[in-house]
């Protein structure tokens, strides 16, 4: 198996400090190593882009089979807490992960849901390693479709015609106005 269990002591239900500096224990660099987190069929893609250019590739699951763990772009997998079920549970163990584990680099989530919430928590990331992903207000920005559209459309960046609706009776409307 290739997944990878959590070293170190077992904390347990114990609170504890995820603020300063932590100390990383001296391990022996193998490969240089991108942690992808959300197992989501984008992921496989972004596997298979890092592999090739020559990264260690490990992959988030989240306790659930969805598709990367069968992709031979992927080397390891780490099994973590559900982000939606326990956001705490899910930033000690991504803490305690990335102690343990010098060869990441970077940590780049894969969907927006990641994206967020780790651009919210970044200290906690990049005082062991590099987040991959914009800054929180600029991924709130583009999450917002229209207001995306809006920005380019004012900026003079070409876009494919659109409306916001609100209703059916809107949907039919705009359907005749954007074609």
């Amino acid at each position: 198996s290739r997944n990878l269990p959590l070293p170190g002591p077992d904390r347990g239900n114990a609170p504890r400090p995820m603020t300063g500096k932590t100390t990383r224990p001296r391990l022996a660099l193998c490969a240089v190593t991108i942690l992808l987190l959300r197992n989501y069929r984008a992921t496989i893609a972004v596997a298979g882009a890092l592999k090739q250019a020559g990264y260690r590739v490990i992959a988030g699951l989240e306790g659930e089979p969805l598709g990367v763990e069968c992709s031979r772009f992927v080397d390891a997998f780490w099994d973590h807490p559900k982000l939606e079920e326990n956001s705490t549970d899910f930033l000690h163990a991504l803490d305690d992960f990335l102690l343990w584990n010098a060869d990441i680099v970077a940590v780049l989530p894969v969907t927006e849901e990641f994206a967020l919430f780790l651009a919210a928590h970044d200290k906690l990331v990049t005082q062991h390693t590099t987040l991959a992903s914009p800054p929180r207000r600029v991924i709130e920005m583009f999450t917002d479709k229209l207001a995306a559209l809006s920005l380019a459309r004012d900026r003079n960046v070409p876009t494919l015609p659109f409306a916001r609706v609100t209703d059916h009776e809107s949907l039919l409307g705009a359907a005749r106005q954007v074609g």
